[in-house]
């Protein structure tokens, strides 16, 4: 593991600047271009999401790059992440955001209870406030002086782009939220989709309806925090807007691709890479090996839902046992809860998913349809039982299930009959083997490895710059644009136009009306 520096109210802070400032002085003084360029990555404080961030810092790091990724007190204790090779400058905070923000989604779920997503970004707001506004954090970001800072794409840490405008340090975006209103990225709302609806490529007319009613409302409602976001965080620099500053990105690496998800528009410094997250597979060890490699004639399926996911209500726990008992297949799956049967169904609490997932022997995944796993799934080519919980999941769900690589359930309706219905379908009926396995061709010819393909570009901008990438759209102010301007100035020629058509239809009927008159006056 590399360096890690804490940064935060403790008393031994200013010991911690000062290694960093050992870190950079070293740097400096090795000949060439030893150390490279020294990057930050800001990922937000979601687990998954700071996974795919590190994974992108080794891929920087294996061509030469000094890499730092942000990371709170409490994922840096929990000590799940990779960071091999890398530097951790961590945030001190009492606050799990994430167990406050994440962790009660599937509780929701299980009690029917709908998400209150401003909520979830009020709170996420509150903590980046917080951060932004932490001096000592600054001053460690400033003295690190990094050559490039790495957001995440999530709206509620756009805000993170203002700390590189304070520091007048370029920035990127990485992430799997695409959102091209805020990148100015021309699109038809017609025909892309609002990734949180359960609709294929093709959407139907009231799908198309809802959803430009929801993106019309996301236009208006500001995620990304503080209308005055950049005066209040980036004080003495140039006053934008955060609409403004977004689009200034040196190049915006989005975690889907059209092979995935449905193909969308993009523009030149938008790059579709796909998950981030994916890796080449390491062996098995341990429990996992002899479990796997011994005694599987039949195959073994892989069951999660995510690191959030492990403690599951008890009618959809026995309901799940129940269905992999019946079935001729061997199990792992993770799930806190003792095994009903362990010589054929393995249960812990963690899993090297990555690892089983590539595993020969694994012929099938049941997933919630996280964004890592599906593209884990389509790595390695293996079809997707898909039960869905929350967010965006059911959109990930159903753009794989109109590919014909899966099929959808709902977990808490589904009976274990349908279960083994489905588990069934999917291990004998070669279709869709055959279909996700092309696709996984595909993907590995078309995208290679993400994270390589991240790191390149974030080389590429480091060295040569994003603006030759940049269209005009990004750089006008709002009002040229959305044409304001043009609005208003054929508004004003239509509007003397139509008052010119008016005076003289006024003017000629009032002489036609005159003249009838006297014509009749003179009769009489």
């Amino acid at each position: 593991m590399g360096l890690r520096v804490v940064i935060g109210s403790s008393s031994k802070s200013g010991v911690c600047v000062s290694l960093v400032l050992l870190v950079v002085a070293v740097c400096t003084l090795l000949p060439g271009n030893a150390c490279g360029k020294r990057v930050l990555l800001m990922p937000s404080h979601i687990t998954s999401h700071t996974k795919y961030h590190t994974n992108i810092a080794r891929a920087l790091n294996e061509i030469g790059h000094e890499v730092w990724v942000c990371m709170p007190s409490f994922l840096v204790e929990r000590n799940v992440l990779d960071t091999t090779g890398l530097h951790v400058l961590e945030y001190k905070t009492d606050v799990n955001i994430e167990a406050l923000t994440m962790h009660p989604l599937p509780e929701k779920f299980w009690r029917n209870e709908t998400e209150n997503v401003f909520d979830q970004a009020h709170l996420m707001l509150t903590y980046v406030d917080q951060m932004l506004m932490d001096k000592k954090f600054g001053d460690s970001v400033r003295k690190l002086n990094p050559s490039l800072i790495v957001i995440d794409s999530i709206p509620t840490v756009y805000l993170y782009a203002t700390l590189a405008y304070r520091l007048d340090v370029p920035f990127a975006i990485a992430g799997s939220h695409y959102d091209p209103m805020t990148l100015r990225v021309p699109f038809n709302p017609g025909a892309v989709a609002l990734p949180v609806f359960q609709v294929s490529k093709h959407m139907t007319f009231p799908q198309r309806v809802v959803n430009l009613a929801a993106l019309s409302l996301l236009y208006f409602v500001d995620m990304s925090g503080y209308s005055n976001a950049v005066a209040r965080y980036a004080p003495g620099r140039p006053l934008i807007s955060m609409e403004q500053l977004m689009p200034l990105a040196e190049v915006v690496l989005v975690e889907s691709d059209h092979i995935l998800d449905y193909p969308q528009p993009v523009l030149p410094n938008v790059i579709r890479i796909g998950g981030a997250a994916i890796s080449e597979a390491k062996p098995l060890t341990g429990i996992f090996k002899d479990f796997v490699e011994k005694n599987s004639p039949e195959g073994v399926i892989v069951v999660s839902f995510g690191s959030m996911v492990v403690n599951l209500p008890d009618y959809v726990a026995s309901k799940m046992s129940n269905a992999f008992q019946r079935l001729n297949y061997k199990f792992v799956w993770r799930v806190n809860m003792s095994s009903p049967e362990p010589g054929k169904i393995l249960t812990s609490t963690w899993i090297p998913q990555n690892d089983l997932v590539a595993h020969p022997n694994v012929r099938l995944f049941v997933s919630h349809c996280g964004k890592n796993g599906q593209y884990e799934a389509l790595y390695n080519a293996k079809p997707t039982l898909c039960l869905p919980l929350f967010g965006d999941q059911w959109y990930a769900a159903e753009r794989t299930r109109s590919k014909g690589w899966s099929l959808t359930a709902n977990i808490k309706e589904a009976s274990a009959d349908d279960l083994v219905e489905m588990i069934t379908e999917l291990m004998r009926n070669a279709t869709y083997r055959t279909r996700i396995a092309k696709a996984s061709e595909i993907f590995k010819v078309v995208q290679g490895l993400p994270v390589k393909r991240a790191a390149f570009w974030l080389d590429h901008v480091m060295k040569y710059g994003g603006a030759y990438m940049r269209y005009a759209g990004q750089e006008m102010p709002s009002y040229k644009y959305y044409c304001l301007d043009l609005i208003a100035f054929f508004g004003c020629i239509f509007g003397c136009v139509f008052f010119l058509c008016y005076v003289m239809c006024s003017r000629c009927f009032r002489r036609c009306f005159s003249s009838g008159k006297g014509s009749k006056n003179k009769r009489e």
